[in-house]
């Protein structure tokens, strides 16, 4: 009898690419840090800290004292305006300069300094730059024009998401089409890809989706057709538009965070949002929120216990996933 993958036996080896991918991922949620506070985040197998200084601005760091390897968290200091180390008391500025060292009457001029990283913060989190090398971000990132738009509710935070997975892995889940009929079938009838189109970093798809969700979905009218418009940047971040055309259901929008958490783990945080143009917004949203939880929790079985296939053999009903796969060989 075939036994599923247990945690002992999921190891990098799953896939044929490194597990971290460079790119942007999300280190922590905007509301969730607080000035002169710290946050704690575990990235691409890194230990992090973040805080934010006494101007607002968030800054991330790799969660060790460059002098001796001391954590930051573990008795560490922080405030507005710099950190210090628990361990000998050097204290680093917001820049991860070394500006003082006890007992020693002047910081000497190679002194190891905290590394920081390259910091974003739009869309009501907080993101930042991942490569192996070290090198500059590739890319930027811009605000979505919603999250500016008074005409769509504030960005809300669902879930997030634990997956013994691959980020990749994660994110070709969006233009897999034929999978959502069969292992979706609660929610949706059929799925039907479109255009795709791909400009650097980014990759747009677009979908016909047709729901099923009986009774809550003719009370709501969505078991018609739902035009999908699908935005990624990077293997960090995902966007669904839904909009059903001529109907006074708002558009809403979903979007996703996986982050490579190490090289087994990654963590995908969700966030929602619905233009402000009818009394059905709020459930919209609530409903969005549901079906979105439903949807994962059907995937996270698939993914923990998939093997993936490099050359697969795939049929005229599935998705551009070769497509999708020669994009992502840019992240590597």
């Amino acid at each position: 009898m075939n036994r599923p993958i247990t945690l002992e036996s999921v190891s990098a080896s799953r896939f044929p690419f490194s597990p971290y991918p460079r790119g942007w991922y999300r280190i922590a949620g905007s509301r969730d840090l607080k000035l002169g506070k710290i946050l704690v985040a575990k990235i691409c197998g890194r230990d992090l800290v973040v805080t934010r200084s006494k101007d607002g601005v968030a800054h991330v760091y790799d969660g060790y004292c460059p002098h001796l390897g001391a954590s930051l968290v573990i008795g560490g200091s922080f405030s507005a305006e710099g950190i210090q180390c628990p361990f000998h008391g050097w204290k680093f500025d917001m820049d991860g300069r070394c500006i003082a060292i006890p007992s020693c009457p002047s910081v000497p001029e190679d002194a190891a300094g905290l590394k920081p990283w390259h910091v974003r913060e739009l869309n009501n989190v907080i993101l930042g730059w991942y490569c192996p090398s070290g090198e500059a971000p590739r890319w930027e990132v811009d605000p979505l024009p919603e999250s500016q738009d008074r005409d769509w509710s504030p960005f809300r935070h669902g879930k997030t998401f634990a997956v013994r997975s691959h980020v990749q892995e994660f994110m070709e889940n969006a233009v897999d089409v034929a999978h959502f009929a069969c292992l979706h079938r609660t929610t949706t009838s059929s799925i039907k890809g479109g255009k795709l189109r791909i400009d650097g970093p980014s990759l747009h798809y677009e979908a016909l989706q047709v729901f099923s969700l009986g009774l809550i979905g003719r009370w709501f009218g969505i078991s018609k057709d739902v035009e999908l418009q699908i935005r990624t940047l990077g293997l960090g971040f995902v966007c669904i538009y839904a909009n059903k055309p001529g109907e006074s259901l708002p558009e809403t929008l979903v979007m996703a965070y996986p982050v490579p958490v190490d090289e087994n783990r990654i963590k995908v945080s969700t966030y929602y949002s619905s233009r402000k143009q009818s009394v059905l917004t709020p459930l919209v949203e609530i409903l969005s929120l549901v079906v979105g939880q439903l949807t994962f929790n059907q995937d996270i079985p698939i993914w923990e216990n998939k093997q993936y296939r490099p050359y697969p053999r795939l049929s005229p009903a599935d998705g551009p996933i070769l497509q999708f796969r020669r994009w992502a060989q840019q992240f590597y």
